[in-house]
């Protein structure tokens, strides 16, 4: 139940500490969340980026003096070290681009990842491309880390927009269909996508004109 934090940082009091939140937070003059002592919650990634955002050096206690108002953060040691890698967008990457990709993050992770709990997020993967990747490797990965965790996401379904072209409830046409086919798809590494997409609009102009010859159909948008 959310409560004011003018019912609890009153003057009145010579100090609140507040619990169960678990980064170090200053709710008022004389009223702070603590935090926790160390990663305990099913969500360290996101207390991560909240100490991140406040700049605070992790997790620690509070030394307060009653009399004086003076206040101390202590930071402490955690237990074990809690890493989030740079996140991927493996938008058009192949299974074996996405490995390299894998490869050159945990690579570049200071010390390297033995012993620390890490995730790595993989963004705009479809999930064939994810079944590919090389397991094996991931389990290595795994063996090294306290724990690892590879948090693949699928690319968001966007479906094409009728409004734009002013005709509400207009299916849209086979090279509109063609195109978004073509932008979605996984290519690998050396296929200029844009040159993929004009060469298949240029196919599919001449197959209509092909058909338009013969009297089979009367356009590409028919």
């Amino acid at each position: 139940m959310p409560i004011p934090a003018s019912a609890v940082a009153h003057e009145r009091w010579d100090y609140v500490a507040l619990g169960h939140y678990h980064v170090y937070c200053k709710v008022g003059p004389n009223a702070y969340y603590s935090g926790s002592l160390d990663y305990t919650s099913t969500n360290a990634w996101g207390e991560l980026a909240e100490e991140k955002a406040a700049r605070l050096p992790g997790k620690g206690m509070i030394e307060r003096d009653l009399s004086t108002g003076k206040q101390t953060f202590h930071p402490l040691a955690v237990s074990r070290k809690i890493v989030d890698l740079p996140p991927i967008n493996a938008r058009g990457m192949s299974a074996v681009d996405l490995d390299a990709g894998i490869a050159a993050s945990v690579g570049k992770c200071p010390d390297g990842i033995d012993g620390k709990v890490v995730r790595l997020v993989v963004k705009d993967v479809p999930r064939h491309v994810a079944r590919e990747i090389d397991h094996q490797k991931l389990r290595e990965y795994q063996r090294q880390a306290l724990h690892f965790v590879l948090d693949t996401r699928r690319p968001d379904v966007v479906r094409p927009s009728t409004a734009a072209s002013g005709a509400p409830g207009r299916r849209p046409s086979l090279s509109d269909t063609l195109r978004e086919a073509l932008r979605s798809r996984v290519l690998t590494s050396d296929i200029d996508r844009d040159r993929l997409v004009e060469l298949g609009a240029h196919y599919l102009r001449e197959a209509a004109h092909q058909m338009a010859s013969r009297g089979i159909g009367e356009s590409e948008d028919a």
